[in-house]
Parts: structure tokens; sequence; C-alpha cells
């Protein structure tokens, strides 16, 4: 397996986080990194707020990822927290790689990324990401997203996971998820400007929140969720018979 299939980009940096900071932070957190690489300012030689995590393997990585995503660096005043996302998500990305996800609504408040994953990933093989979109007080909305690598496998998800119970204590709900067209997106936000999205406040499924903000030369995978929106999906009618009779019409 290649390094980048084990590897995690971590962005949002403080000056005064380096390479033994950050892997000592992991290791807090129960995690067991080899390495940590700061990416540096190619002119001014200073941190470019992001680094590179190696793991021993691809699980081992993943599941860093999910469990620490959106926790407090242990450490930081203020408070800072974990910015991760796959970093072989970055190279697929450029290579415009479709997309199929569903978003997660009624979560109750103890759903974090690690358990929305877990039960996920335990009845299909080709999840990529999941994400409870937070508030800035780092407190969940109540709903979240789920990537599939397959059409199918999340195609299935649509009908097989909506009402599911055991995932937090109420039932889920589920629908089609959809990358918000690029003409909807604000040229002028200073946010689109330096992050490449626009958070929108249109649907009440996208996330205005943006925490997972980073270098726009990689891949944005978690504000990726800023610019997906819900579709709702009903359920098509089988077998229905339309009556061929002509319908009259009575005046009054």
């Amino acid at each position: 397996m290649s390094a980048v299939h084990c590897q995690l980009w971590m962005g949002s940096l403080e000056p005064y986080m380096t390479e033994m900071f950050i892997m000592e932070a992991f290791r807090k957190m129960g995690e067991k990194p080899l390495t940590v690489r700061i990416m540096k300012n190619k002119y001014s030689g200073e941190n470019a707020g992001y680094c590179f995590v190696n793991f021993l393997t691809d699980d081992a990585a993943l599941d860093a990822m999910h469990k620490l995503n959106g926790k407090p660096i242990p450490g930081t005043s203020p408070v800072a927290r974990f910015r991760l996302n796959s970093a072989s998500n970055s190279y697929k990305a450029a290579g415009n790689e479709r997309e199929f996800s569903v978003w997660v609504g009624d979560l109750s408040s103890d759903v974090d990324d690690y358990s929305l994953y877990k039960v996920f990933s335990s009845k299909y093989t080709s999840i990529k990401t999941a994400k409870v979109i937070i508030d800035n007080s780092g407190f969940s909305k109540g709903y979240g997203f789920v990537r599939f690598g397959i059409e199918e496998e999340q195609k299935n998800a649509l009908w097989e996971m909506n009402g599911y119970l055991g995932l937090g204590t109420k039932p889920i709900k589920i629908c089609n998820a959809v990358p918000k067209p690029k003409g909807e997106m604000d040229p002028t936000s200073s946010i689109s400007n330096t992050y490449g999205y626009a958070p929108s406040t249109t649907n009440q499924h996208t996330d205005s929140s943006n925490q997972y903000s980073y270098d726009s030369n990689y891949w944005q995978g978690y504000n990726a969720w800023q610019n997906y929106t819900n579709r709702e999906i009903r359920r098509p009618i089988i077998n229905s018979k339309v009556s061929s009779k002509p319908i009259r019409i009575h005046r009054l």
C-alpha cells in the first residue's frame, strides 16, 4: 500500500504547533502516528498551516480521522480542534471523481463522525467519509453526510437506512445529497475566494460554518459538505394502473 493511503491531512495549524507537538497531541488521544511532516511556505519558510500525518495502516489512519475530527487538540489555548482528512482523497478529487452521498438527519446529540462512519461502514464496503455537521460551539446540528465510492450502495442505503434504529437515540432520516451547482456560489464571498467554496443559507440541509476551511491546493474534504444540498427521494409507484375511461366534466 502506498504511503498516501496511510496518511492524513491536518489543517488549521497555529504557528506554535511543531511536528513534535502534533505527534504528542495524537498520542494523548490514543492514536499512534508514525511521522508528522509540516509543510512550509516556499517563500517565507514559515508554517503553511497544514501537515501530513502518517500511520502504519490505512485503517489506522481512517479510524483516527473519524475519532478525532472536530475534537479539541490537547495542549492548545485557546482551544483548537482537529481538522483532518484522508490525504488520498486530495489526489482523487483532482480527477473530478464522481461523488455518491446521502444526507443523514434526525441525529441525536451523542452521534459523532466516528459513530456515523462505523454504522455505515459495517453495512457498506465503499464508505469514504462520514461527517456530522457542527456549529461554531462544537455542538451537532443534528444532521450529517456520508460519502460512498459505489453508486449502487448509496442507492441501497437510501431505502435500507431510512428509519434505522441503532445510531444514537432516534430513528434516522436519509435522502440523496448532491453537490450544489457552481453557479449558486457567491464569487464575491471572501470564503469562496480563499477556499474555493461558498456557504449556502438557502437550504436547511446545507451548512454555513467554515470550520473545515483549509488550503485551496488540497481537497476541501470537509468543506465539500458545505456545498451539498439534499434532494428529496420518493419511492417510485410500482404497477400503478391508469384508467383508460374518459373523464366527464360537469359544468356548474
